[in-house]
């Protein structure tokens, strides 16, 4: 019987390391070339997600001893980016996505339910302004529709 992988940091780095084609010794290795640089920050953004229980020394520690306020720039880089592109987004869940399947079973609940909520709401709001973007009365017909429902279930204040 084959046992699951445990959820760790070299974990997480072998899997971004993988789906960017990489060798994981470059996530902690020194060089700062985007190439390398986008992959340790969404590794970092992965490791803060999913293990919470991290502090950022302790995170900057497994990427090749590098300081917590650069931890929390690569954090705030990969929110930052997310905020501004669906596809990457859609790529960065896709994978926290695949590194939780692989490491099942692990239930939802190890996530804080904040965390999933507001993964969904960005995912939301993403889509809204797309959908704003490319037709407007749509938009406000579809978050006008909604808005009557949740209040309807007592769900706005």
């Amino acid at each position: 019987m084959m046992s699951t992988p445990a959820l760790t940091v070299g974990f997480i780095q072998q899997r971004v390391a993988m789906a960017y084609g990489l060798d994981v010794r470059l996530l902690k290795s020194p060089r700062r070339s985007r190439k390398i640089a986008r992959p340790r920050q969404v590794a970092m953004w992965l490791t803060e997600k999913l293990l919470p229980d991290m502090s950022y020394p302790e995170i900057g520690r497994a990427f090749g001893d590098r300081d917590h306020t650069t931890v929390m720039h690569g954090v705030r880089r990969v929110d930052e980016m997310s905020d501004h592109s669906a596809a990457f987004f859609d790529a960065l869940i896709s994978l926290r996505d695949d590194i939780l399947t692989a490491t099942a079973p692990v239930p939802d609940a190890t996530i804080p339910i904040n965390r999933q909520a507001r993964d969904v709401s960005k995912a939301f709001a993403k889509a809204a302004y797309a959908l704003a973007e490319i037709d407007p009365q749509r938009a406000a017909r579809i978050f006008r529709n909604l808005h009557d429902a949740l209040k309807t279930h007592g769900a706005t204040r």
